[in-house]
């Protein structure tokens, strides 16, 4: 396999960007970035922090639920292939 790396993102089905997965293959290994949301003030990530502690469901969801569209599997799919074969050929 070339140097390139290759990315997938992958949005969940609600659209919001807290939800939001990148996958990377560099070389034979894919690395996984979950985007965390950070521009909420310091106050309402403590209020939420919070809830999560109290056992509470924040308004919007955990940051650890991401529901996956069929085409973004595929394109998955595709990516762990390709990491496959490129660890298979080494």
């Amino acid at each position: 396999m070339d140097d390139e790396v290759l990315t997938v993102y992958n949005d969940c089905s609600c659209s919001r960007i807290e939800h939001l997965h990148r996958y990377m293959l560099v070389y034979d290994s894919v690395f996984l970035s979950v985007h965390l949301d950070h521009y909420f003030p310091w106050y309402k990530r403590i209020w939420y922090a919070a809830l999560y502690l109290l056992g509470k469901d924040p308004p919007n969801g955990h940051w650890d639920v991401h529901i996956q569209e069929p085409a973004g599997c595929l394109s998955l799919i595709a990516l762990l292939m390709k990491g496959i074969n490129a660890h298979e050929s080494v």
